[in-house]
């Protein structure tokens, strides 16, 4: 039963002995229950707006609590992107600097052996320098700094 409907059926349950009275009743007891009858209908009117009053500004604050998530949830979103934009940025230059690094042992490797190609004549004679023989182990210590280099980059890989 709908509201207007049960609104109706009350009334009429309080007028309903008003329409019964006959001349040889007292109206006293029958106005005096129905004045209370529909004190009680007020009351129940006055709790139900009051009950509509507190469920009103119930959903205002959960509204505005579901604004304000959203608000958050959508900062936060922008800031995962964010993240991952720097991310990849990150990433693209960490590869580039891996190259750059590969490119200069290569190119470093390269002079080492020009290098040793020209003084290989002087290696035979009979007065070995230190020099001589720090640019002859050249090669071999550039590798072991490579193979040093390569590790570190794998580790830190295995770390992320």
């Amino acid at each position: 039963m709908n509201d207007e409907n049960l609104a109706d059926s009350t009334i009429a349950n309080l007028i309903q002995p008003l329409l019964a009275l006959g001349s040889d009743n007292d109206i006293v007891p029958v106005l005096t229950a129905s004045k209370n009858k529909l004190a009680t209908y007020k009351d129940r009117i006055k709790d139900s707006l009051a009950l509509y009053d507190r469920l009103l500004e119930d959903m205002s604050r959960l509204r505005k609590t579901l604004e304000t998530a959203s608000q958050d949830q959508q900062v936060l979103a922008n800031d995962i992107t964010e993240q991952r934009y720097k991310i990849t940025i990150t990433e693209s230059n960490i590869t580039g600097i891996d190259n750059k690094i590969t490119e200069n042992f290569a190119e470093l490797q390269t002079l080492i052996t020009a290098i040793l190609q020209r003084i290989d004549p002087y290696a035979a004679s009979s007065y070995p320098t230190e020099a001589l023989s720090t640019l002859q182990r050249a090669p071999e210590n550039l590798q072991l700094l490579s193979a040093s280099i390569k590790q570190q980059k794998n580790s830190e890989q295995c770390r992320l």
